[in-house]
Order: structure tokens, then C-alpha cells, then sequence
């Protein structure tokens, strides 16, 4: 090969890596306001932690609102050296989300084999994924946790199990470590990588691959995981007790999300070029029992993720958000199915397939993109939290007295910027409530919630004033409780976006204070308000 040639490839190959990155750049630019409500839960533990009080939702509540301790640590320690916590979680979430781009373009360029070509469309699909580019600057830990399960399959996959060195075998320990602090679903990928280094020919030597293997992820996770059930009395995070329902009605809502997940922003159409990704394997006369391997390996993290979706499964998992840890991997096996095409089918319809598939991806690339935007256009309510959500809570921090505190489900910006006690009615940051029967987003406690004498109590409307329409039960299940219709009464009403209203209600004898001092509040002059 000549020196020119070599450059050529060489130039192909950096750009099949440097122009999905730009693209994902241009995205994560446009989407740069776009914050989760519920990364705000994780700042308030944070705050709480560097204030003194422990990583709680309230402050001297046992109660732990999220399941990221890892990212609630680092933000704290960024706090504690005068980091400002939104604009930190960002640039961790997109530096993540470029290291999973270089991981996925090595992965594919280098350990599958795959022409620069196809390596591009595998990167360019993740580039043009709407949620691939909301996760990353949104604020939680998942581009992150994508990043630490990519690295975790690497060291797994890189040769058979039988081959993987002791050395190698601890890195994936300490990397799945790391991740079961950042998400303890991680769970469900230490077990599809046990089942690779099993060899059913070698049991003993299987064992020791394992032990080498799960020894780091013990001294990392234990401690942590004994402190909490210590700390807090009970095992698992406090969201796990709130979304914990029935196994046959979670069973069931939970395939039903993943067939949302699956077919959200195109991923039906990926599933016919997946199953050729095996197809190659077939014929006796083309075997690469690396390559098997690594295919497998892919499979299998697919696979735990949608078990995990199966088995949490809820209306909270909309929009192919939890499939976004295993995008490369599904992209990867995509691009590899297309690209055995020219092997399946012999012969001069070499060109027609090869021309057809690199088509297919372009045209899916464009569709992705498309959804991405239009899934976050101007009118998205979860960039509109400066609306209402951030002034309104900036409003309460200087109207409500020491000691006051609010109660409202949407525990994340409003809460935080408020600086007050919530009381949770959902549970997932509510010892009490999270450990009541029944389903999330139903079961609450209306006695509990009056008896702590919240000063303000919001509740969402789909309706604007004068007609309450609850948005969920349990604004249901509040307004229409005896004591509640008893003891408070309507203050005043935000539009937040169509469709999304907050009510306040107040004691009755603070109602108009309240009011007064809401309506005059500087931070709440600009907004819509409905008296």
C-alpha cells in the first residue's frame, strides 16, 4: 500500500469519527437550555450534603430522593469549590457523551472490523439521536453511566473470556463499580458480562474469571451499600419503594414501555439489520469465533437493558430515554448487519445492497435527527422550567417564613430554588408515602400531607382557572379530600404551557397574605398570571 493511500484511509477514518461529533456538538448546542426537573432533586441532595445534613431530599428527613449517588458526590465536591452545579453536570454529561463517541468509533473501527464507512453510520445514528444529545446536557447522570457501561463491555469483549487477563478483569471490576454508585440497575450488566466469561469447557477457570471480575465491584459497592441500609434503614434507594407495584401489573406496564422505547424515534426499523448482524455466522464457511464473541457481548448488554425496562417499566420511561445506555450498542449491531449483507447475498448484487444499505442508514439518520428536533422544539415543557417553575420557587425563597415548607410533585426545580421543606405527595423523595401500597402516581396520604401544615400546596390542572382539572390522581385525591376543601383555599394560578397549570392553595387565614405578597413579587410580575 502506498504512503498516499495509507493518508487516504487514515483522513476517511478520522472524519468518519470528527463529523458525527460535530453533529452531535451542533445538537447538544442547540438543546444547551434544556435541564431534567428531576436534576434538580439530585442538586438539593448535593446542597444538602455540602450544607452538612447528609445526602437527603429534606434536611433532617431520612428520605433519599435519587438513585445517582455518584453524581450527587461529585457535584457536592464541584460546590464545594464554588462550581456552579447546573452548568458542572452539563459539560460532565457532554465531555461523557464524546468519550462514548470515541469508545463506539474504536469499538466498531477497530474491534468489529467494520469499514470507516459503517463506523461513521453508527456514530452518526447516535449523533442524530434526539435523546442521545437531551441526555448529555440535561443534567443526570446517563451519558455518564453510558460512558462507564461502554467501558465495562470493552474490557469484557475484547478477546474471548477465556483469553481475558487478570488485570483486564479487575478494570471491568473497578469500571462496573463505578457504575453500580451511578446507577444500581448496573446490576443487570455485571450479570450479562458474567455470562460471558463463563466457558462451559472450563468451569474452574470460569470461576476464577468471575471472582477476578467481582472482587473490585464488592469493595467498591459494599461499603456504600451497607452505610445506606444503615443510614437510611432500608436497602434500596427511596424511588424504588415508590415505583414498586404488583410483579403481573409491572410486568405488563413494563413491556408495554419497552414496545414505546423500541419504536420511539425509528428504533422498530433497527431490528431487521440486527438480526443480519448474525446471519454471517451461519455459513460454515465464514467463522470468527472472536467476532461471535463480540457480538454476543453486544447482545447481551441490549438485552439486560430491556430487561431492566421490562421489570421498572412505568410512564415515566417515555420518549426511548432508558434505551439511551445501550444506543451504541444497538447501533453497532445495526451497522453490523447491514454491513453482512454483501456476504449474505453473493454475487454482482454486491454494489446494489452496499449502495442500498449506506442509503437506508442515511435516510434513518435524517428521520432521527428530525425527531430529535421536533421531540425538543420551542414549545417542549421541560424547557420553559425558567417560566414558571425557577421564578416561582425564587418568589417562595423570599415570601415564606423560616421553617414554612410546600408540598408539590414536581420535586425538582421549584422545590430547589424555593430552599424550603416539600413534602413529596408522589414519594418518590417521602419515606412515608414511598413505602404505601399501591401504584406510583396514584397512592399518596392527604392526612399525612395536612398534618404536616404545608404553608402552600400546588397542585397541576390540564385546565386554566376558573376549571380544576387534575392532571394525575393524586391532585385528585388532594382537592377532593374533606379537610383539604375544609382548611384551604385557591390563591392564584400560573399557565405554565399548555396543558400544565399550577394552582396554589394556602390556609385560609394566610390565603391573602400569601397572595398579596405572590402578585407584588418582582420574579413573578412578567408571568401570565390568573387571579
Amino acid at each position: 500500500m502506498t504512503q498516499s493511500k495509507k493518508i487516504s484511509i487514515n483522513l476517511v477514518a478520522l472524519l468518519s469519527l470528527l463529523i458525527p461529533l460535530a453533529v452531535l456538538i451542533i445538537s447538544q448546542y442547540r438543546l444547551r437550555y434544556f435541564t431534567w426537573d428531576d436534576s434538580y432533586i439530585t442538586y438539593r441532595h448535593a446542597l444538602n450534603m455540602v450544607r452538612g445534613f447528609g445526602p437527603v431530599y429534606n434536611p433532617g428527613e431520612l428520605a433519599d430522593g435519587i438513585t445517582n449517588y455518584l453524581l450527587a458526590w461529585i457535584l457536592a465536591i464541584g460546590m464545594k469549590m464554588n462550581l456552579e452545579p447546573i452548568a458542572f453536570s452539563k459539560w460532565l454529561g457532554v465531555l461523557s457523551s464524546w468519550g462514548v463517541m470515541i469508545f463506539t468509533w474504536f469499538y466498531g473501527y477497530r474491534r468489529m472490523g467494520l469499514s470507516s464507512i459503517f463506523t461513521g453510520c453508527a456514530l452518526l445514528l447516535l449523533a442524530t439521536n434526539g435523546m442521545f444529545a437531551v441526555e448529555s446536557v440535561g443534567g443526570l447522570e446517563t451519558s455518564f453511566f453510558t460512558l462507564l457501561i461502554f467501558w465495562v463491555m470493552w474490557e469484557v469483549t475484547g478477546k474471548e473470556g477465556k483469553e481475558l487477563s487478570s488485570s483486564r478483569l479487575g478494570i471491568a471490576g473497578v469500571a462496573s463499580g463505578i457504575a453500580m454508585l451511578t446507577r444500581p440497575d448496573t446490576i443487570l450488566f455485571i450479570f450479562a458480562a458474567i455470562l460471558l466469561l463463563i466457558d462451559k469447557r472450563d468451569l474452574k477457570a470460569s470461576a476464577r474469571r468471575i471472582a477476578y471480575y467481582l472482587l473490585p465491584i464488592l469493595i467498591i459497592f459494599l461499603p456504600y451499600f451497607i452505610k445506606h441500609w444503615i443510614t437510611f434503614g432500608y436497602p434500596f434507594p427511596n424511588s424504588y419503594y415508590a415505583k414498586k407495584v404488583a410483579t403481573s401489573n409491572l410486568l405488563v406496564r413494563g413491556f408495554s414501555r419497552l414496545i414505546t422505547n423500541i419504536t420511539d424515534i425509528g428504533h422498530i426499523i433497527l431490528i431487521i439489520p440486527i438480526c443480519f448482524a448474525w446471519l454471517k455466522f451461519t455459513n460454515r464457511q465464514i467463522s470468527n469465533q472472536n467476532h461471535r464473541y463480540i457480538l454476543n457481548g453486544l447482545l447481551f448488554f441490549i438485552l439486560a437493558r430491556l430487561i431492566f425496562i421490562v421489570i421498572s417499566g412505568g410512564s415515566w420511561m417515555g420518549w426511548g430515554r432508558f434505551l439511551v445506555p445501550v444506543l451504541p450498542q444497538i447501533y453497532l449491531l445495526a451497522v453490523k448487519g447491514i454491513d453482512n449483507i454483501p456476504a449474505i447475498i453473493p454475487g454482482e448484487k454486491y454494489y446494489k445492497y452496499a449502495g442500498a444499505a449506506v442509503c437506508v442508514m442515511l435516510i434513518l439518520s435524517f428521520n432521527l435527527w428530525s425527531a430529535g428536533k421536533n421531540l425538543f422544539h420551542e414549545e417542549t415543557p421541560s424547557l420553559h422550567l425558567d417560566r414558571v417553575h425557577i421564578p416561582l420557587g425564587l418568589a417562595l425563597k423570599d415570601i415564606l417564613k423560616p421553617g414554612e415548607s410546600i408540598s408539590f410533585g414536581d420535586a425538582g426545580a421549584l422545590p430547589y430554588y424555593a430552599d424550603v421543606i416539600n413534602i413529596d405527595p408522589a414519594g418518590l423523595c417521602d419515606r412515608h408515602i414511598a413505602h404505601l401500597k399501591g401504584e406510583f402516581d396514584v397512592k399518596t396520604d392527604p392526612e399525612y400531607i395536612l398534618n404536616r401544615h404545608p404553608t402552600i400546596i400546588i397542585l397541576n390542572s390540564i385546565d386554566p382557572y376558573p376549571t380544576f382539572n387534575p392532571q394525575s390522581p393524586i391532585d385528585k385525591a388532594i382537592v377532593l379530600f374533606p379537610r383539604f376543601r375544609k382548611e384551604y383555599e385557591f390563591v392564584i394560578a400560573f399557565e405554565a404551557w399548555e396543558g400544565y397549570n399550577l394552582w396554589l392553595f394556602a390556609p385560609k387565614e394566610e390565603s391573602s397574605r400569601l397572595k398579596q405578597a405572590i402578585i407584588s413579587h418582582p420574579q413573578l410580575m412578567h408571568l401570565f398570571i390568573t387571579k
